[in-house]
């Protein structure tokens, strides 16, 4: 007869060797030469571990990258996310979302971040915030199957985009390519404020008190003012000349369809745009051409009405189309019988750059109008 003791540790052993095999999941990945929103990577690595603690998933993560051509090394600002790419033993795809301590380009891997979302939110139909997940129990049952991970995909808010290379001078294409990255204007102004450029040799019989913090404010409050200027006068430019007009390809029953772009600038944080398509619809049941021409509309308040600015896709057919996702349904023919929640600017590959830079204008100016709300009316 076995005694109480033996019992009690062929019982625990038992329970060791039971234990689910997968009860912690970890993987290293890589990926190569790819786009998120305006920045060029050249190689990224992404290591996270996923195991349970308290009953509670419990993700830690951290990354490195390279940056590619075009791009600077602070590209991929603190709002970038991985969507790590899982396959179940069903064969079904599902999405982990990281929030990976971000680092600047050519740095070795990052501080390990932390995170414990609850098992509602750990597992996702698609990359997206708006996706719906997974519940509760389903997400523990895949925390424990086998699970493969293929690939990862990245969402950032760009900080800037930059069209010079690294540390290379290009004063002629300075207004065009100005980063936008706010956080940069306040120690520029305050170092500015200690150590002027034009300083002159202490006197001692006329010293002046330093400049107090206010006017460090408000000199970088009129900086900011000053780049998102630049950055409406980019939009409204490339709107005005290499985004205005887009052809696309004849189809079965479609002539080459000519599309418009038009935006009037309303301050600093209102724009409303306008795209106009035309084309022939050529299957009307008397054999007859027939015109078409349709107009849509959106009023968008910078401050508030963009959910999200999408990566820039770039087909294979040779055009690139960038996307607003807005909060509200804003847009709407001039009928007013049809409304969506996205806007999209399409263009010629060729002029990538320039929809690179629009995307670029367009999100700081979010970012400067979210933080001035009081001014976005």
């Amino acid at each position: 007869m076995m005694r109480p003791l033996k019992k009690i540790l062929a019982a625990l052993m038992m329970a060791v060797v039971y234990l689910p095999a997968d009860a912690t999941v970890s993987d290293q990945l890589n990926r190569q030469n790819f786009r998120s929103s305006v920045c060029n990577i050249a190689d990224m690595q992404i290591s996270f571990r996923i195991e349970e603690a308290f009953g509670e998933p419990l993700v830690r993560s951290k990354m490195r990258w390279q940056a590619g051509p075009n791009t600077n090394l602070d590209c991929l600002s603190k709002l970038t996310h991985v969507w790590v790419t899982v396959r179940t033993d069903t064969d079904r795809l599902i999405y982990l979302k990281l929030r990976t301590a971000i680092m600047r380009a050519g740095q070795e891997f990052g501080d390990t971040a932390t995170e414990s979302p609850s098992w509602s939110k750990l597992f996702c139909a698609s990359p997206t915030d708006t996706a719906s997940c997974e519940s509760d129990d389903i997400a523990r049952s895949l925390f424990n199957s086998a699970l493969r991970f293929e690939g990862f995909d990245v969402t950032t808010q760009a900080r800037a985009v930059s069209n010079r290379a690294t540390g290379r001078a290009d004063n002629s294409s300075q207004a065009s390519t100005q980063e936008f990255s706010f956080e940069s204007l306040l120690s520029d102004a305050i170092d500015q404020a200690i150590a002027p450029t034009d300083q002159k040799p202490p006197n001692t019989n006329d010293l002046a008190p330093a400049e107090p913090v206010n006017a460090v404010a408000e000199q970088l409050a009129t900086r900011k003012a000053e780049h998102a200027s630049l950055a409406v006068n980019n939009v409204v430019s490339l709107l005005a000349l290499s985004l205005a007009q887009y052809t696309t390809p004849a189809h079965k029953c479609e002539s080459d369809r000519t599309i418009g772009n038009w935006v009037q600038a309303r301050g600093t944080c209102q724009l409303n745009f306008r795209r106009e398509s035309n084309y022939q619809y050529l299957c009307t049941d008397n054999g007859q051409a027939r015109p078409v021409r349709s107009t849509l509309r959106a009023n968008i308040n910078l401050a508030s009405d963009i959910s999200h600015i999408s990566d820039i896709r770039v087909s294979d057919e040779g055009w690139a189309a960038l996307v607003l996702e807005l909060n509200d349904e804003l847009q709407s023919s001039s009928e007013g019988d049809f409304k969506t929640n996205r806007w999209q600017f399409a263009a010629d590959s060729k002029h990538l750059a320039d929809l690179q830079k629009l995307a670029s204008s367009i999100l700081s100016l979010r970012e400067y109008c979210s933080a001035n709300s009081d001014i976005a009316g």
